[in-house]
This record gives C-alpha cells, sequence and structure tokens, in this order.
C-alpha cells in the first residue's frame, strides 16, 4: 500500500490533474475551475471574465494572477514562461530557418511551440480571507488568512490567526471532503462564499506544517458534537497516528 497514494502524489504541484482527482473522488463544492494544456485550447466565448489564472506548479501565491480578458490571459501566459524556454525555442526557429523548407518550418515550429499548462479558476470577489486547514486523521488545525492588501490572495500574507471557534458548517464541510480523498492527512485551502464553503486548492504531501506546528489546538468530533481540544501537537506523532489510523480503517481503499 503506498501512502499516500500514486494519484495522491500526482497532486502535488500539479493543479491540472487535482481537477482530474476531484472528479474522480465525488469531491464536490469547489471553485469551478478549468484546466488548459495550451491557450489554443480556450474557447474564449464561453469563458466569463475576471477569472484566476494559476500556473499548475508553485505554492505561496506564486503563478496566480486576475485575468480580465482573453488580452490579459495572453499577456500573463507570456510572462510565465520561463527564460529558459524562450531560448530554446529562438535557438529551435533560427536553426529550422537555416536548414529547413518553409512547410517543414512552421509543421516544426509548431510542434515545438513553447507552453505552459495553466487553469483558469472561478474570482470570488470580496473576501477579507480564506482558512488554511490540515486534518490529521480525526484532527482538523485551522488558520485563518486574511487577504493582502491591494490584493485578492491570502497565501503569503502573513496576515492570520489561529482561531478556538469556527461554524461547524466548515468543520462538517471539511470531514466530508477528507472522507472522499482517502489519504491519511491532507492540506486545504477554503474560502466562503454566500455562507457556504469552496475547496480552492489541497495537497496531500510536502505542505506547511505551520498550521499544526504552531496551534495551540485543534477540533475534533465527540460523537455527534465538535469540540476544540486545546493541547500542543507534535508533528512527526500526528504523522505517525494518521498513518495507522489509515491502515487499519476499512474505508481506506
Amino acid at each position: 500500500m503506498l501512502i499516500p497514494s500514486f494519484n495522491h502524489f500526482k497532486c502535488h504541484e500539479n493543479k491540472g490533474f487535482q481537477e482530474f482527482f476531484k472528479k474522480s473522488y465525488g469531491v464536490s463544492s469547489s471553485l469551478s475551475t478549468l484546466y488548459y494544456g495550451t491557450l489554443k485550447d480556450i474557447d474564449n466565448k464561453k469563458i466569463i471574465y475576471p477569472k484566476v489564472f494559476k500556473t499548475i506548479d508553485g505554492a505561496g501565491s506564486s503563478g496566480v494572477s486576475i485575468v480580465n480578458s482573453l488580452k490579459e490571459l495572453q499577456r500573463t501566459l507570456k510572462q510565465n514562461i520561463s527564460y529558459t524556454s524562450k531560448i530554446k525555442k529562438s535557438i529551435l526557429y533560427l536553426r529550422n530557418k537555416l536548414f529547413r523548407s518553409r512547410q517543414d518550418q512552421l509543421e516544426y515550429n509548431n510542434y515545438h511551440s513553447v507552453d505552459l499548462n495553466f487553469v483558469l479558476q472561478e474570482f470570488v470577489p470580496n473576501l477579507s480571507n480564506d482558512y488554511k486547514i490540515l486534518v490529521f486523521g480525526s484532527k482538523i488545525f485551522i488558520l485563518k488568512r486574511y487577504i493582502r492588501d491591494n490584493d485578492f490572495r491570502a497565501s503569503g500574507s502573513g496576515k492570520f490567526e489561529f482561531i478556538t471557534e469556527v461554524n461547524t458548517f466548515l468543520l462538517d464541510y471539511v470531514e466530508n471532503i477528507f472522507a472522499k480523498m482517502k489519504a491519511p492527512f491532507v492540506s486545504l485551502d477554503i474560502c466562503e462564499k454566500n455562507n457556504k464553503f469552496y475547496l480552492i486548492e489541497f495537497q496531500f504531501n510536502h505542505f506547511g506544517p505551520y498550521t499544526i506546528q504552531k496551534s495551540k489546538g485543534y477540533f475534533s468530533k465527540n460523537n455527534t458534537t465538535w469540540e476544540y481540544v486545546e493541547a500542543k501537537s507534535i508533528l512527526e506523532i500526528e504523522i505517525v497516528n494518521a498513518i495507522s489510523k489509515f491502515i487499519k480503517s476499512k474505508d481506506n481503499a
């Protein structure tokens, strides 16, 4: 048994595969997100702007911006293509121009075009905060993150607080998602819109442990009632306990 599973590993810094994962595992109530392998895949008539543009990898809000039109999307894509990729394309173009026929040039340059995988996600205006939530087995650790000044992003803002009281609907939502994901632990980014909660992103491995290391407690269910338990947690112990519980569970297949 690979823990986390191969599909969980493939979600790591791959927001495109995360969309496939959510559909495959029946994870609903997430922000509407479309994955594109290239700009050519877009039917711009069906896109309602603004959208949140995201490269499929990156963390801490890197590669994330708002696009308000197709022109802005094209410009953002160019800005996010690496300098190395641009140099490589220039060398290929020059070589083809010198040594290939016109038709060969067109076909070869098209085949080796520099593209960038990306996602376009539903934009939620006027958010004041989101939640970074770590789930280890039956324990839920919550960090409330506030939006950056003059920005729309909360990740990496440095403005946050650990909370001891929270809407129980958020805890129910997290519990439901976690059960469907079939993993021992997960990191969730969640926002609230019109009194409903939506999943923004998630990771099963190599996520920041700050929320569990600095938290003074966690939320857990006692029979049918959610409780906040004030207790310092040790990351390594929580990892072992979560994996042990997962292995023993009959619902992890």
